[in-house]
């Protein structure tokens, strides 16, 4: 009996993994600072006025329960036309009503200075979800964060 328990409790600590984690530096945003709503993407500026973000699911409109991958092209908010070619970035997406995210991991790949490509993703449940990018270039990071309601 006691090794049935043991068993259980390893278990439920294995599959307690905290897979919803926000991207490092991630800061929850306030209402107001949602630039952009909708399953099929859009342009989408930084939280503090930096960067300028074109971010275009494929296939769009993003689907529900399936994979799908982002286009995002990385710009100064200041000239959105010049892709930032020292541009990185990490992102997560999640649901804070539900304080949870996606049930993968996004795997994201440069391809092309200022371009990028995050596959993998996959929004599990209807709802609003946030995307959350953090980018940076030189010495300057911002974040940017696009609502998102799939129904």
């Amino acid at each position: 009996m006691l090794r049935c328990v043991v068993i259980v409790f390893v278990c439920l600590v294995a599959c307690s993994e905290d897979r919803s984690s926000p991207a490092p530096g991630y800061v929850v945003p306030q209402a107001g600072e949602f630039a952009a709503q909708g399953t099929t993407g859009g342009t989408v500026v930084s939280i503090g006025g930096i960067f300028s973000l074109e971010i275009v699911p494929e296939p769009s409109p993003i689907p529900f329960n399936e994979p799908y991958a982002l286009a995002i092209d990385v710009a100064r908010a200041a000239s959105p036309d010049v892709l930032e070619p020292d541009a990185t970035l990490q992102l997560t997406a999640r649901m804070p009503e539900h304080n949870h995210g996606m049930n993968r991991y996004p795997v994201v790949e440069r391809v092309g200075p200022g371009r990028f490509r995050a596959s993998g993703m996959l929004f599990h449940m209807s709802g609003f979800w946030e995307l959350v990018v953090n980018v940076q270039a030189g010495d300057e990071q911002d974040q940017a964060v696009m609502r998102i309601d799939l129904e």
